[in-house]
């Protein structure tokens, strides 16, 4: 299926792109680092979540486009609620992947001031 290799291609760039991204999370503390690493788990099963409704979305279509089914009713009213998941749970990672990057701003603002060079004072001779 196309859209699931797709989203998994997405998903997959995703988080190896935050990892790198707060990979410099250590160097601020353990407690930073740890928390950053927390989020970045728990985005990963948000995705992997979204893939499996993805499929299940998918599957239910499938059997809604048999040719030659008696009764679409059960098989459309699936195929609805699955939707209406995958919709929801796209949302879901949306807002807290759109969370990340906000924190990821933040977080490279307050690295740029730590990192800001010392002035050195010239000493009176």
């Amino acid at each position: 299926m196309k859209l699931r290799n797709y989203s998994l291609a997405c998903c997959t760039l995703l988080l190896l792109g935050t990892t790198t991204f707060l990979g410099g999370c250590a160097t601020t503390g353990v407690d930073r680092s740890v928390k950053a690493s927390n989020s970045i788990q728990n985005e990963d099963q948000e995705i992997r979540k979204l893939i499996v409704q993805i499929d299940l979305t998918g599957s239910s279509l499938d059997t809604l486009m048999v040719a030659n089914a008696p009764d679409l009713k059960k098989p459309f009213d699936a195929y609805t609620k699955n939707l209406a998941k995958l919709d929801g749970e796209g949302k879901r990672t949306i807002k807290r992947m759109d969370e990340m990057k906000e924190r990821n701003k933040d977080y490279f603002a307050e690295w740029e001031k730590q990192g800001e060079p010392i002035p050195i004072r010239k000493s009176a001779r």
